[in-house]
């Protein structure tokens, strides 16, 4: 389908739940039983936004700018993962809930307008004239193209990787501050260092260049292999929450490096496709890192599950290498030569 309409189409969607919360205040059955459809609705609708617009990217920046433009893309994110939080108790304590549906119903009208007003190419000619034979090749033709090429397959691995190692310790942040005799506060704390070292690794991540999309990636592996590691054997306090910010930066570079690389390393007309196999596989990942993360705190305490993230992340070194051999071996784009073995 085309690019254009699906982010402020799932922008749309998204809407839906604030509104429906507003009047489920007045009416707690049939209105609040509709304000959870509509958030399961969202949720499905909503998630083809971010694979319609980085795939998009390329197209309105232009290759030589990727690690920029994503690094820019995620340090706003962040930014406003830090801050929404903060805004939405202020505006809560201040207002009082209806408010604060009201205004995340707004963002989100507010963004549908400003993609819908972009006046720059989705995407290319080119794939245009491919998009037919692309549809026909069903559901599941992205995990097909992913798994052709050696590169995208072992930044899949990486990919899934990451999002397990990274989840599952959320589980363990309120259990291990307890442990180390702090409270709400420090996981708050602990909070608020992921969130500044998301900024920072994404900063950085926009100064990377093109031949440095796998050191990118490598910087995250390592980063959060060491940086979960030493959390789990950590006495204090403060050094976990150093640590804790060593290991967002390590993420946060890694996501501008990996989402540069998936855009520039795939053709236009299966990006999208290839996005929503990472998206697919990412999330499975962060359902089993979520699924066993409790089970594994009440056996073996908190410090185990940012063991077992480290362990994660360390085997995902061989991938690196699988990644820096294919890199120099072939320079091919897996979506173009998909099309040439049709």
């Amino acid at each position: 389908m085309a690019r254009r309409p699906v982010r402020p189409s799932a922008d749309h969607h998204r809407v839906r739940p604030g509104g429906s919360c507003l009047l489920a205040r007045a009416d707690r059955g049939e209105r609040a039983r509709g304000a959870r459809r509509d958030r399961v609705r969202s949720s499905i609708v909503g998630r083809a936004g971010w694979p319609a617009f980085g795939a998009a990217l390329p197209n309105l920046v232009g290759e030589e700018q990727l690690e920029w433009a994503n690094g820019t893309l995620a340090v706003a994110f962040n930014v406003g993962r830090l801050v929404g939080p903060i805004v939405g108790g202020a505006v809560y304590v201040a207002t009082g809930r209806s408010a604060v549906f009201a205004i995340d119903a707004a963002t989100y009208v507010v963004g549908a307008l400003t993609v819908a007003s972009l006046r720059m190419p989705f995407r290319t000619a080119e794939a245009d004239e491919e998009q037919a034979d692309e549809a026909r090749r069903g559901l599941f033709r992205g995990f097909g193209l992913v798994l052709r090429d050696p590169v995208l397959r072992a930044l899949l691995v990486i990919w899934a990787a990451g999002y397990f190692a990274v989840d599952i310790v959320l589980v363990g942040e309120l259990p291990l501050a307890r442990a180390l005799g702090a409270g709400a506060l420090a996981f708050g704390i602990l909070e608020a260092a992921w969130g500044g070292g998301s900024i920072i690794g994404s900063l950085i991540g926009r100064r990377l260049r093109e031949h440095q999309d796998v050191l990118g990636i490598g910087i995250g592996v390592v980063g959060i292999a060491i940086g979960n590691g030493l959390i789990a054997v950590s006495p204090w306090f403060i050094p976990v929450v150093v640590f804790m910010c060593l290991v967002a930066i390590a993420s946060g570079v890694e996501d501008v490096a990996g989402y540069s690389l998936i855009q520039r390393g795939s053709a236009d007309a299966f990006r999208g496709r290839i996005f929503s196999t990472f998206s697919t596989v990412g999330l499975i990942a962060n359902a089993i890192g979520f699924a066993i993360a409790g089970p594994i705190v009440q056996s073996f305490g908190p410090r185990s599950v940012f063991a077992l993230s480290g362990i994660v992340s360390l085997l995902c070194l061989p991938f690196l290498g699988v990644m820096v051999k294919g890199r120099s071996s072939s320079a091919a784009r897996p979506g173009a030569s998909a099309v040439e073995d049709v």
